[in-house]
C-alpha cells in the first residue's frame, strides 16, 4: 500500500495563521463577530453620550468589551501564544502516512498514531487539519506536499480512515 513521506518546519507566522484559520474554520469565531459587535460598541456608546447613562446601557457596554477582548485573545493572543508553549512546534518534522498509521518524528517525539485517533478531516485552502478532539488537531501545511500527487495520496490515505469535514 502507499505511503506519504513529508519533511517540514513550522514557520511562526504560518503556525499562528493556521491557528486562527481554524477558529474561522470550526466556528469558534466568525467575520460576523469582528462585525456585529464593535457596531453594537458604537451604538450603545453613541446612546450613552446622547441620551442618558443608565443601568442597562452599562451593562451593554460591559459585555460588549468583554466579548470584544475574548475575541482578541482568542483570535490574537491565544495562537501566538501556542506557538512560544507547545513542545516541538519549532521543530523538523518527519512525518509518514500509511493506511495503518500515521508516524510523527521529532526530536523531542517519536510517535505512532493510529487513524481512530482522529475524529475529522479538515482540508483548508492552505492547511489540512486532523481533528482529534474540539480545539485538538494536527495541522499540516500544504505547501509540505511539493507535489500534487503526494497531496492527492496523502488526502486518499487520510479520508479512507477520517471522516471528511466540509
Amino acid at each position: 500500500m502507499k505511503s506519504v513521506h513529508i519533511e517540514f518546519r513550522y514557520e511562526k507566522g504560518e503556525y499562528i495563521k493556521a491557528v486562527q484559520t481554524y477558529l474561522f474554520a470550526e466556528g469558534s469565531i466568525n467575520l460576523v463577530d469582528f462585525i456585529i459587535f464593535p457596531i453594537i460598541l458604537l451604538l450603545d456608546i453613541l446612546y450613552m453620550m446622547y441620551y442618558e447613562i443608565n443601568l442597562l446601557s452599562v451593562l451593554v457596554l460591559t459585555a460588549n468589551v468583554f466579548v470584544i477582548v475574548m475575541l482578541i485573545m482568542l483570535y490574537w493572543v491565544t495562537a501566538r501564544i501556542s506557538w512560544e508553549k507547545i513542545e516541538g512546534l519549532q521543530e523538523d518534522h518527519i512525518m509518514t502516512f500509511r493506511d495503518e498509521e500515521l508516524h510523527c518524528f521529532t526530536k523531542s517525539q517519536n510517535t505512532h498514531i493510529k487513524w481512530d485517533t482522529y475524529k475529522g478531516f479538515l482540508d483548508c485552502k492552505d492547511y489540512y487539519y486532523l481533528i482529534s478532539d474540539k480545539g485538538k488537531y494536527t495541522v499540516i501545511p500544504k505547501r509540505v506536499f511539493g507535489e500534487i500527487e503526494k497531496q492527492f495520496t496523502f488526502e486518499m490515505i487520510a479520508t479512507r480512515h477520517i471522516e471528511r469535514i466540509s
